[in-house]
């Protein structure tokens, strides 16, 4: 649907309405076409005011929450491209985890982190399965590692595109030159 501004056509903003009323918009077009030959007593040349063509309005549905419309995004696209899931809860997050990634530093305690899981991986090393995936908060994204204990306990916790908050040692990563 195309909201008129000005001398501008904009698409509706709201894409929960624009995806509820496909298929509206399919029977409107098809309507139009068995039609497209047909005319009204009143018409006189002038389609715009004939109610056979007139553009339906859209459905009315609660708008999506940032996590749906990015999922939609990245199932559409393969990426985010509008926002970042910490978007989602971010400020609530943030009264309870005041450290961004960015700030973090090595460490011999534990820090409190919160981050999306991405790139999640479980893989065999020497002390049996362990899961490795990127922590990210918007800031930066750091690389973490759960062991399996861990991993079992808390296996619906860790998956991917999923926020957490994680307690652990920050070290340095000898490979990548990062922590």
């Amino acid at each position: 649907a195309l909201i008129k501004a000005g001398a501008f056509d904009v698409l509706e903003p709201d894409r929960a309405r624009l995806l509820a009323s496909v298929a509206l918009g399919y029977t409107y077009a098809e309507n139009l076409q068995a039609n497209a030959n047909q005319g009204g007593l009143f018409d006189f040349d002038d389609s715009t005011h004939g109610s056979s063509t007139a553009e339906p309005p859209l459905v009315e549905v609660a708008p999506w929450s940032i996590k749906e419309k990015l999922s939609h995004e990245k199932t559409a696209i393969g990426y985010y491209l509008s926002g970042h899931l910490f978007d989602q809860n971010g400020e609530e997050v943030r009264r309870m985890v005041k450290r961004r990634i960015a700030e973090l530093q090595d460490s011999r305690d534990p820090v409190m982190v919160a981050g999306i899981v991405s790139d999640m991986r479980v893989i065999n090393g020497n002390r049996g399965r362990v899961a490795i995936f990127k922590l990210d908060d918007k800031s930066d994204a750091i690389e973490a590692v759960v062991n399996e204990e861990l991993l079992n306990a808390n296996k619906e916790l860790l998956a991917e595109d999923e926020l957490i908050i994680a307690s652990g040692k920050v070290q340095n990563d000898r490979f990548s030159g990062g922590l």
